[in-house]
This record gives C-alpha cells, structure tokens and sequence, in this order.
C-alpha cells in the first residue's frame, strides 16, 4: 500500500516513483500534494491543465481499466528533469476508454514520461506510448457505437 503523503527528503525520482506507487493504488488525492497548481499534463491522447484535470483523467481510467498497473521500468534524473519508463497492464471492463465502449480486451502498452519537478512539485509531464500491440490496438479501437439487435 502507498504511503498516502510524499517521502521527505528523497530525490525527484524517487517522488516520481513514489507517485507511480499511488496511481497503483487507484488514489489520486495524494497526488495532489505532488502536482504544481499550475500542472499541465501531455498525455498521447489529450493535455490536462490544472490538478482538477488531471485527476479527472486519471479517474477516468481507473474506471475503464479497473485493474490498471503501471511497472516502473526505468527511471532517470538529472536535476528538474525526470525521465520514467513504464508498462501499463489492465483490462478494458469498466467504463469507456477515450471514447470506446469496454471490450473486455487486456491491454499491454510501454511508455515514457518526462517529468520536470520543482520544489517537489510536478509541474509540466510529456507523456507518450511507445508501442501497443497490434493485438490490443485491434482488439480495443472498436467503433464507440453498438450495432443496434435484432428484436
């Protein structure tokens, strides 16, 4: 279980890391303690401004992928900038994703983020997904309408 307020006394990487362990318990409220007021998040499919965005994204994908996971694959750092390798897992079976009904499909996407951390705080991320499979790109980009039944 993640600690529900920021480490003190860590490196940005390592509040980055420790905000990858909170998104993995599905709370976004702690990680308001991490995002400037001003924060504004590039993620591939939308920009977020402000943390009220930004945690609406995220709740938003906690409910279409219930069992979302994000594994820390790398992370550096050099001063302000901080550079996270990631891989999201879940399955598609709560609520629409980015429009499209739930499939039921497993997804599997690799990805990178660039954070730049002032103060502590996150304020600007570039987001962007480094490969998705063909099976899951298929499998998950399905019209956002269902064919009408028969009565």
């Amino acid at each position: 279980m993640a600690v529900a307020t920021p480490p003190a006394g860590v490196s940005n990487g390592e509040l980055i890391r420790w905000a990858f362990g909170v998104i993995n318990e599905h709370d976004v409220a702690p990680l308001r303690a991490v995002w400037s007021d001003a924060v504004v998040e590039r993620f591939p499919d939308q920009t977020c401004r402000g943390q009220d965005e930004v945690a609406g994204y995220f709740a938003d994908l906690f409910a279409a992928l219930p069992d979302v996971h994000m594994d820390v694959t790398t992370i550096v750092e050099q001063g302000e900038d901080v550079f996270v390798h990631w891989h999201l897992t879940g399955t598609h079976t709560g609520a629409p994703l980015q429009g499209v009904l739930p499939t039921g499909c497993a997804l599997a996407v690799d990805g990178m983020d660039h954070f730049v951390v002032r103060d502590r705080r996150s304020s600007r991320t570039s987001s962007s997904s480094t490969r998705c499979s063909s099976r899951t790109r298929s499998a998950c980009c399905r019209p956002t309408v269902r064919p009408a039944t028969a009565p």
